[in-house]
């Protein structure tokens, strides 16, 4: 990763955070790629409307949205699904 980012021009002191995941054809798995590090337990896809449902921990909710929200709307533009993130205890009810 270090490489990655010193080929991008970023090795200075003023370091931008990058994240790099692995693409993967199935929608599912590429969501739950983009939406780490927070660890999806279970995905519900509709494709044809693109939509997800994500079922995180209760105590990974956060870690997958992001500050403001900028985890799960990055997740968002990466794989063109329109994804709702849940907790166990959301999902549950």
């Amino acid at each position: 990763e270090i490489k990655i980012v010193s080929q991008l021009g970023n090795g200075g002191i003023n370091k931008e955070k990058i994240d790099i995941i692995g693409y993967s054809d199935n929608a599912a798995l590429f969501i739950m790629e983009a939406l780490k590090p927070a660890h999806a337990l279970g995905i519900v896809l509709n494709e044809e409307e693109k939509t997800a449902t994500v079922v995180v921990k209760d105590d990974s909710l956060s870690l997958a949205i992001g500050r403001r929200g900028v985890n799960v709307r990055l997740a968002v533009k990466l794989t063109g699904y329109n994804i709702d993130v849940k907790t166990e205890t959301m999902a549950a009810e």
